[in-house]
């Protein structure tokens, strides 16, 4: 399974801030939102082969203490039903920041419940405690509950949870010249998308788009997209890869 990173700093900056800053992110429905991503997958001629999910939320905190984040990522992992045994706590601090995390690795799955306070330098602005929930695993060993476990974990502390849904696929070998776009086509138009915003270069190709058949979204440069489908190959594997979120990728490609 490849490597990812974990917390808050796995998405890139311009991208969190549409998040934050998105008035037309829906986050009060529960929604599969894997189910419409999967056939995209398929139409790309990929199986999806791991899933990711990330959720986060900014709580209604003043503060948070080293008590009450210990506390708040044992009970998130608790949530996930995974044994405390199994977990990994560490922290991290300094005059601007308060991180504490749980992880834990099994084969084919890992999981982490991280807090963090971020302390701003102007005097008159107020911390900011953010908690993420993160979700990566083999396509084998998901479940249907996961999303709705992170939205409980995050509704349970009165945040307001958004969660990206990644899924990572890949073909043996290289593609022909022009077979990116062809294929990143059909998994647009299998699922009703239409694409909004095109960025490529000589190693990969990344389109993002609006799809009715996904319930959340957000509003990037006064367009509205929900899905976020990205093609690479790789040189060490031998492998093409796909990359379908929603409402964005958020791991590296």
């Amino acid at each position: 399974m490849r490597t990812a990173r974990y917390g808050l700093l796995l998405l890139p900056a311009l991208v969190l801030a549409a998040l934050i800053l998105s008035k037309g992110y829906s986050t009060t429905a529960t929604t599969v939102t894997a189910e419409p991503l999967i056939v995209a997958m398929e139409a790309t001629g990929a199986k999806v082969e791991q899933i990711t999910l990330h959720g986060w939320a900014i709580l209604p905190w003043k503060d948070g203490s080293e008590e009450q984040l210990i506390s708040l990522v044992r009970t998130g992992m608790s949530q996930l039903n995974i044994p405390l045994e199994e977990v990994t706590i560490s922290s991290s601090s300094s005059e601007r920041h308060r991180l504490m995390r749980a992880d834990v690795t099994r084969e084919h799955f890992r999981g982490a419940v991280i807090a963090q306070v971020l302390y701003p330098s102007q005097a008159n602005k107020q911390p900011e405690v953010y908690l993420v929930v993160n979700i990566e695993a083999a396509a084998d060993q998901a479940t249907n509950s996961w999303e709705e476990k992170i939205r409980e974990i995050i509704t349970a502390n009165n945040g307001s949870p958004r969660i990206s849904t990644c899924l990572v696929g890949w073909i043996g070998g290289r593609l022909d010249d022009g077979q990116y776009h062809i294929r990143l086509n059909h998994a647009f138009s299998a699922i009703n998308a239409s694409v909004q915003d095109t960025v490529s270069d000589v190693r990969y190709l990344s389109m993002s788009g609006y799809s009715p058949l996904v319930a959340d979204s957000l509003h990037v440069n006064g367009k509205e997209m929900n899905v976020n489908m990205a093609v690479r190959y790789s040189l060490t594997d031998d492998r093409t890869y796909f990359l379908i979120g929603s409402p964005v990728i958020t791991q590296e490609y």
